[in-house]
């Protein structure tokens, strides 16, 4: 095939190569490099900003000092393709990512993700991830470049075999345009302090706010094991149509997660969230959350819906199942 029939992707033989990796495993199922950590914990509620103004983290007082953040699922069996094994560039997420970049499909972009928790993992668990490709929508046209929306579905189990919890990621796959001249480039600012949410509004939800600096896109991206460099490299970013670094989609979550604990402690435990995101989150700008509380399906379960909006519009919105913890403070 030539590269013009190739690049043409409208309705030729590239799609239909696409579509014959609709549910096909990502490869072998992968062991986490390491078991579920106190110091990959620690670092984590650091870049999330668990940490108070003395450098002491909360998050891990009494019972938290052996259990994981939920929303750290994902991050331990997170792949650095930089460090891979030999059979890793030839596994099929290898081929069908090498597929999508050989026809230009080089940007990446995390859009939504959904995750179910079986239950919380603990310190000393090793954890194992099966992943496949759910789906690949057809050529979108987007702001950054026209693109096809890929999710992946994600599997993880302990050690002895027994279900922990699930994850469908979905990201855009894009052919990069330039970024627009003149937008912001990359500014810092210190690390923002732990501070407390604002009193209840009249609608009854809670706000909270984050300074966002490129310390925090950067090791947020880092403790979650995703080293992309979109998220820590402003020339590659502009080169594929971001103003600046962009914040990881795990680092949102996280964030939400973060939002939850201030205005909630460990009253509540989520059991699922589902996120979407919006308008990018780049080093400069600020989030402020808001949140507000609704009776879930179970009896004394509660769905938060949490949003996270910029000066640009809404970066996140995201429903999180709660049910009530056993060691509420």
């Amino acid at each position: 095939m030539s590269s013009d029939t190739a690049r043409s992707d409208r309705g030729t033989a590239f799609p239909e190569r696409l579509a014959g990796w609709v549910g096909a495993a990502t490869g072998a199922p992968r062991p986490a490099p390491d078991p579920v950590n106190l110091p990959a914990v620690r670092r984590w509620c650091q870049a999330m900003g668990f940490a108070d103004e003395t450098g002491h983290i909360l998050r891990l007082e009494g019972e938290g000092s052996s259990l994981a953040p939920v929303t750290m699922l994902q991050a331990w069996a997170h792949h650095d393709r930089r460090f891979g094994e030999p059979e890793d560039a030839v596994s099929p997420v290898a081929r069908f990512e090498q597929e999508l970049e050989a026809d230009g499909f080089t940007g990446v972009l995390g859009t939504t993700s959904v995750q179910r928790y079986h239950r919380q993992l603990r310190v000393g668990d090793d954890v194992v991830m099966s992943g496949r490709i759910k789906s690949i929508s057809d050529l979108k046209q987007t702001r950054l470049g026209e693109g096809r929306f890929i999710t992946f579905a994600y599997d993880y189990t302990d050690g002895a075999g027994d279900p922990v919890g699930l994850i469908e990621m979905t990201s855009l796959r894009y052919r990069p345009t330039e970024a627009p001249r003149g937008e912001r480039a990359a500014t810092d600012r210190p690390a923002p302090a732990r501070a407390g949410p604002s009193a209840p509004t009249d609608d009854g939800s809670t706000r909270y706010s984050v300074p966002v600096s490129a310390t925090l896109v950067v090791t947020g991206a880092l403790a979650t094991s995703d080293f992309h460099r979109v998220h820590h490299d402003a020339a590659f970013a502009r080169a594929n149509g971001n103003a600046d670094i962009i914040m990881s989609i795990m680092t949102s979550l996280g964030l939400v997660e973060r939002a939850l604990w201030e205005w909630h402690g460990n009253r509540w435990q989520i059991t699922d969230a589902s996120m979407k995101l919006g308008s990018p989150c780049h080093p400069g700008d600020t989030l402020e959350f808001s949140c507000s509380l609704a009776d879930g399906i179970d009896a004394g379960t509660r769905v938060a819906t949490v949003r996270a909006m910029t000066e640009r519009g809404q970066h996140l919105a995201a429903a999180v199942g709660l049910r009530p913890a056993a060691d509420a403070r």
